[in-house]
């Protein structure tokens, strides 16, 4: 079958627009990674399930624009417009999400550390409470009376 040279440039830059979907979904992921700070298991598990979801949704795109006809040019184009995304919109998200992030865990430290100063506080009124020292490690008992 034979398309027109319009209906290959609209479909070429239709792939082009696919490409920059998969990098945008592809900093989805990015950012659960740099968010929750994953281990080897769970990254690969990521990976693979964006792999998957981007060969479902290239598998859907061929056939809807060429008949399930594999083109060259199509996967050009959503090579090229994941490159485009991944070193413009993707560099300046990837910093400011790691700056996001940054400011994130920050706060959430202040305030577990928070938490644990007064949880501690409160151990501490506990009368008979076996405490571990701070300087030795060795456990002390709470001689505090009300």
């Amino acid at each position: 079958m034979t398309i027109s040279l319009a209906g290959q440039t609209s479909a070429f830059l239709y792939s082009c627009a696919l490409g920059a979907a998969l990098c945008a979904l592809y900093d989805v992921f990015r950012a659960i990674r740099l968010f929750f700070l994953p281990g080897r298991i769970l990254t690969a598990f990521l990976d693979v399930l964006y792999f998957f979801l981007a060969a479902v949704f290239t598998f859907a795109f061929f056939m809807a624009v060429s008949q399930g006809e594999v083109r060259a040019y199509l996967y050009f184009g959503e090579m090229i417009g994941w490159l485009l995304y991944y070193e413009t919109v993707g560099a300046l998200l990837l910093r400011l999400q790691s700056r996001v992030f940054r400011l994130l865990r920050r706060i959430a430290r202040k305030i577990s550390v928070s938490f644990h100063r007064a949880g501690e506080k409160i151990s501490m009124r506990i009368p008979g409470r076996r405490l571990k020292s701070a300087k030795t490690g060795k456990r002390r008992i709470s001689r505090k009376k009300r």
